[in-house]
This record gives C-alpha cells, sequence and structure tokens, in this order.
C-alpha cells in the first residue's frame, strides 16, 4: 500500500492568515475609533472673532447699517466679530419671543475664510462640547448668488456633504431665522468673502 503524501505546511500556511486577519481586524478597531474620537472632540473654537465671553455689540445693528447703505448704494463692510455677535443677538431676541431655533444645539458661530464661511453649531454631548459644522461657499454671478455646501465636519473629522443631511433640520432653521439678512444680499452687488471680513458691493447702475 502507498501511503498518501503528508502536507506538513498545511497547518503553517493557516497561522500566517489567521495572524493577518487579526491584525486587519485590529487596524480596522483602531480607525473606527479614532474616528468616534475625532467626532466627539468638538474643533477649537478660540480662533472665532465675536465669541469671547462679554465682547462688546457692534456699532449699531448690523441689519439696518447694511440696509442703509445699500439702499444709499454704498458698499457695506463687516467683521468676522460684528457678525458673530449679530447672530447671537438675533437668537437670543427669538428665544425670547419663544421661538426654539435649535432643541438640540446651544451656538451657532461663523468663521470667514477664503470664498466662504464654515458654519459651526455649538453643542453640549456628554458633557464634552461637541461641534457640527458646514462649509459653504457663496458665488456672484449675473443672475445672482449660488450658495453651495461643500461638505463640512463632525468635530475633527471632515465629511461629505452628503452626511451633513443630519443637520439639515437646523441648516434649514437658520435660514428661516435670517431671512432679512438673506434679503439683503438679494438686493446688493458682488459679495466678498476674505478672512474675517465681508464685504457687499452696491448693485452697479445701468450707464445712461
Amino acid at each position: 500500500m502507498i501511503d498518501s503524501p503528508r502536507r506538513p505546511n498545511a497547518t503553517r500556511r493557516v497561522k500566517p492568515v489567521t495572524a493577518l486577519l487579526k491584525l486587519l481586524l485590529t487596524l480596522v478597531t483602531l480607525a473606527l475609533a479614532g474616528a468616534l474620537a475625532l467626532v466627539f472632540l468638538g474643533e477649537p473654537l478660540d480662533d472665532i472673532e465675536g465669541r469671547e465671553s462679554g465682547a462688546g455689540g457692534a456699532n449699531g445693528d448690523l441689519l439696518e447699517r447694511a440696509q442703509a447703505a445699500i439702499d444709499a448704494g454704498l458698499a457695506f463692510q463687516a467683521t468676522e466679530a460684528e457678525i458673530n455677535r449679530h447672530i447671537q443677538a438675533v437668537l437670543e431676541a427669538r428665544e425670547a419671543d419663544g421661538f426654539e431655533l435649535f432643541s438640540s444645539f446651544e451656538g451657532l458661530w461663523v468663521r470667514l475664510g477664503e470664498r466662504g464661511f464654515d458654519l459651526i453649531f455649538e453643542r453640549d454631548f456628554l458633557g464634552l462640547d461637541s461641534t457640527v459644522a458646514a462649509r459653504i461657499v457663496i458665488e456672484t454671478s449675473d443672475s445672482g448668488y449660488r450658495i453651495d455646501v461643500q461638505g463640512g465636519r463632525f468635530g475633527r473629522l471632515l465629511v461629505p456633504r452628503g452626511a451633513l443631511s443630519l443637520i439639515r433640520d437646523g441648516l434649514e432653521s437658520a435660514g428661516k431665522v435670517f431671512l432679512p439678512e438673506k434679503d439683503v444680499l438679494s438686493r446688493s452687488g458682488e459679495l466678498t468673502i476674505s478672512p474675517r471680513q465681508l464685504r457687499l458691493e452696491p448693485i452697479a447702475k445701468p450707464a445712461r
């Protein structure tokens, strides 16, 4: 009788494969844990102007000054600090009237940047300062303004545009609360957004 050949390396081959699978599982687990940590760790907000405690108000009502400038055919300029103070004043006034803007969010802030801004929702989650931010870019054209949400962040984790559907209600509520500001924007000409500053130009009058 001829003995069947043995395979001494078969068992040895299984061990490296098992070890590789364990390594991959460990790496995936660590990656998920790292992503969750980035989500629950709110992004730093210390650089946002106008957020500091006890900051003084802007020189007059920001909306009224913007309306007066645009109606007079003049350019209007506002700093990041003025915009954030205006936002907080509007939210406080609306909440005093019984309008609850965000039941789950405690703050709303703007960080101005090149061609757009970060709209940041702040909330307390299990005693931690948590944030969700949407990156919004505004482009000017002959037909008006084009607003594009280009993605955002959950805490410190970058997320694509589709993931921001989780804060869709918050974005829609913000749009409803700031309708007067949107009206001023629609009646102005070129909009320039740069770090720390926003500038509205009046609509150019046609040459006679």
